[in-house]
């Protein structure tokens, strides 16, 4: 089965009047190719643009799903791909990567996942995909594109093995939604998960950090979700907790905040790490004058 994503080409500022669809899908020679169609009732133009069958064979799961979103202007099209090993042997895990514009290596999977959706805001993005290898025992995790850092959620959840997965984000809320199948032996019911919980109770044992700017006291500590939240003091009275945007899941350890430029600048080790990545995050939060 080949996969398939569809993107409004809104940013060809010099294209025609009504700017088309972009048609992704991989081919039979694990290719990203693109089709060109049309937004409006007008016929498609049949064009689009594809690898030969006699040219270098690529690295795209056949079948798999693949997906696409604009990440600051760039059309980002997420795969899961077959990660190079040594000669004579083969790989023992999926990879997730974006394999337009560029090529690069996201996030590591398991064998029996090669499903792919894709989120953003204008100022971020979030790669989803499953890790896990039998039921039950199926997790959903997160690629974020600006700290490129991966977070796992529904540990142990009732969560479909290969499930096909959906996503957005609701600009209105600044809330990220994920749509899955669930696991049943009588039903195939479709859950949706709200990825950015609301849940704001300080998780047990949690490390805290304050700074003190101009009589402003900013509070930081890490929900029951390991969320990294905010809470401030302003003419004797505490305000409502908040996420703090950007900021990935916390680990087990400290949390240190510093005030420069304008910025409350947070350090800590988040909870999980990218394929490349075991470096203190540095999370910015603006303060308020």
């Amino acid at each position: 089965m080949s996969g398939v994503a569809a993107l409004w080409n809104v940013y060809d500022q010099d294209g025609p009047t009504d700017p088309p669809i972009n048609l992704y899908y991989n081919t039979g020679t694990a290719q990203l190719a693109v089709s060109i169609r049309s937004s409006t009732e007008a016929p498609d133009s049949g064009k689009g643009f594809a690898a030969a069958e006699n040219d270098h064979p690529g690295v795209i799961l056949n079948p798999s799903e693949i997906a696409c979103g604009v990440f600051r202007g760039f059309q980002i099209v997420i795969a899961a791909t077959e990660p190079m090993t040594a000669s004579g042997t083969r790989p023992t895990t999926n990879q997730i990567s974006a394999v337009s514009p560029v090529y690069m290596g996201l996030a590591q999977t398991s064998l029996q996942n090669a499903k792919v959706s894709m989120s953003a805001s204008k100022a971020n993005a979030w790669v989803y995909f499953l890790d896990g290898t039998a039921e039950h025992g199926v997790r959903l995790k997160e690629f974020n594109y600006t700290t490129g850092g991966v977070t796992s959620y529904l540990e142990g959840a009732d969560i479909k093995l290969n499930s096909s997965l959906a996503s957005w984000y609701d600009e209105a809320s600044d809330e990220r939604f994920v749509i899955y199948q669930r696991y049943s032996t009588s039903n195939t019911d479709l859950k949706e998960f709200n990825v950015t919980t609301r849940d704001n109770s300080p998780k047990a044992g949690t490390s805290v950090a304050v700074t003190n700017h101009k009589g402003i006291v900013y509070l930081y500590y890490t929900d029951s979700q390991s969320n990294l939240r905010r809470v401030m003091r302003r003419d004797n009275q505490w305000g409502t907790s908040a996420i703090v945007k950007n900021s990935p899941p916390v680990g087990n350890g400290q949390i240190t905040v510093a005030t420069a430029n304008g910025l409350n600048h947070i350090f800590y080790m988040a909870r999980d790490d990218s394929m490349a990545k075991q470096d203190f995050e540095h999370v910015h939060d603006p303060i308020e004058e």
